[in-house]
This record gives C-alpha cells, sequence and structure tokens, in this order.
C-alpha cells in the first residue's frame, strides 16, 4: 500500500512540474482537472491555482495596477501629406491669378455678375452675407482665440495654447505679404453692394477664419480635452464656417471666387503644416513628469 501511495505522489508532481508558467499579461495558466490531485483514503496534495495576471514575469509588480493616460496621436504622415496637396492647390490658383489665365478670369467675373444680380433680387442675401462675414473679423476671431488659449493653458497644454496663438498671428501677417505680392485689384462695380479695403489676392476673410477654423477644429479633435457627445457638432460647424464666410465675400462682391479657394488653400495648407513640424497634441512634459510621479508613488 505505501508503494502505491508513493506512485501516485510521484505522478502527481510528474504532472505539477509539466504545467507551464504563464509568460507576460496575456499568458493563459494550464492546470491540470482536480480529479488528477493523488490522492488515498483522505490524503490529498494541495494544488493552488494561480491568477494568470499574478504570473507575470514583469520586473515591476506595481506596473499592473498603476492608471493608465490617453495620449493622443497625430497622424503625422497623413498631416504632411494634406499641407502638400493644399499648398500645392493654392500654388496652382495663385499662377492662375498671376498670369491671368482666361477660364479663371471669366468664372470669376460670371460669378461677380451672378452675385450682383442676385443681391438685387433678394435684399436679404446681402443681409445674411453681412452677418456670416462678422464671424470671420479679426475681432471676433481674437476673442475666441484668447478664450481657447486661456482655457488650453489652464488644462495643462502650454504648448497648444501657445501654438494656436502663434499660428493664427503667423497666418494674417502672411496673408498681408501675400496681397501686397500679388496686388490685385478687387472687382469694380458702379453701385457696389459693400467696399473692403486693400487687395483682393488672397482673401483675407477666406484665409484668416480658415486658418482660425482649422485650429479649433485640431483642439477639438486631437486635444482628447472634448467630450465624444460634443465632438461631431463642433467638428461639422468649424468645416461649414469658414466655407460660408467664403461664399459671403463673394456675395458682396468684395472678392472674385479664386480669392477665396486661394485664401482657403492657403489657410488649411499653413495650419496643416505647422501642426506638422511642431506636433502640439503629442504629450507634453508636464504630463509626463504627472504620470511618472503616479508611477513613483502609486
Amino acid at each position: 500500500m505505501a508503494r502505491i501511495l508513493v506512485a501516485r505522489i510521484l505522478v502527481a508532481k510528474v504532472l505539477m512540474a509539466r504545467v507551464p508558467i504563464a509568460r507576460g499579461r496575456d499568458a493563459t495558466l494550464f492546470l491540470p482537472h482536480d480529479s488528477m490531485l493523488a490522492t488515498h483514503k483522505g490524503f490529498a496534495l494541495p494544488l493552488t491555482r494561480h491568477n494568470s495576471s499574478t504570473m507575470s514575469t514583469d520586473s515591476n509588480p506595481a506596473e499592473a495596477t498603476e492608471p493608465e493616460e490617453t495620449v493622443v496621436h497625430e497622424p503625422k504622415r497623413t498631416t504632411e501629406w494634406l499641407a502638400a496637396g493644399l499648398l500645392f492647390g493654392f500654388f496652382i490658383v495663385a499662377v492662375m491669378v498671376r498670369f491671368g489665365w482666361g477660364p479663371s478670369l471669366r468664372l470669376d467675373e460670371t460669378l461677380v455678375a451672378a452675385a450682383y444680380r442676385s443681391v438685387r433680387d433678394w435684399p436679404w442675401l446681402a443681409t445674411a452675407a453681412e452677418w456670416i462675414s462678422h464671424l470671420g473679423d479679426t475681432p471676433f476671431r481674437w476673442t475666441v482665440l484668447a478664450i481657447v488659449g486661456v482655457w488650453l493653458f489652464r488644462r495643462g497644454r502650454r504648448e497648444a495654447a501657445i501654438f494656436i496663438v502663434a499660428v493664427e498671428l503667423l497666418g494674417g501677417a502672411m496673408n498681408l505679404l501675400l496681397k501686397s505680392a500679388f496686388a490685385r485689384d478687387r472687382p469694380f462695380l458702379e453701385d457696389p453692394i459693400a467696399t473692403a479695403p486693400g487687395a483682393s489676392f488672397p482673401s483675407g476673410h477666406a484665409m484668416n477664419s480658415m486658418t482660425f477654423y482649422a485650429l479649433l477644429f485640431s483642439v477639438v479633435a486631437f486635444s482628447g480635452l472634448i467630450s465624444p457627445r460634443v465632438q461631431r457638432p463642433l467638428l461639422a460647424v468649424f468645416v461649414a464656417l469658414p466655407i460660408l464666410i467664403g461664399v459671403s465675400r463673394v456675395i458682396l462682391d468684395v472678392h472674385f471666387a479664386t480669392d477665396v479657394i486661394g485664401g482657403w488653400l492657403f489657410g488649411a495648407g499653413w495650419v496643416a503644416l505647422a501642426t506638422a513640424i511642431v506636433q502640439p497634441w503629442r504629450e507634453t512634459g508636464t504630463r509626463r513628469r504627472r504620470l511618472r510621479g503616479i508611477r513613483r508613488h502609486g
């Protein structure tokens, strides 16, 4: 009887030795069924079952319970290609304007005449266009940008706050330089619907509002600070507004269509290029230090 007991003990030890050690958090630990335990007349070999998560071979066990931080990754390669495409499109429009390409000139003249007739037939169009155009005015843009910048700064996104202010400021400066370089006259009408100072190409309202709303778009899409419930409506608004503002400038006959298209392309391309270079939405040093403190004291 003693030999039988010893033999069963040896068999049980062999079975236990064949159990593989779990490696990594996702490994599955295989254990023999309870019926495989060696038993004889009330004598049993106890076999403790372990959770696979406790069998990890990681050097720091505290990492299994430390909090994880959501980090937003920008699609850098996609942003670079987007910037290249938009700025190349602006180059094409600029060449057409500079050398007076016939089809683009005829399109501009046709749309100016159509807008003039439409406003004369439906005067409310001019009123609506003026109100929409105000959403791209300099005081409005900088008031909103200041509020967003302070909010980002208080949420620990100091680099992003500086980024949106700098990009908007440099975008406005480049618009003035481009206007001086092209020195294109605005549409001329004997009885104008509205008037505006300065050169025509590219449209300041179209370019600066595209820059402004593209920056707000990036805050909502990449900062990780906006609730997913309101993200889509806000993104739709920030896409629609610069388009409506540009169209309003054509309705008011203060810009040609190519002025507006050029402003859209350069404004969006400038934001994409700056984002690809600076990458303002990557994990900041402040958040990394906070995460390291949690790991050390958690």
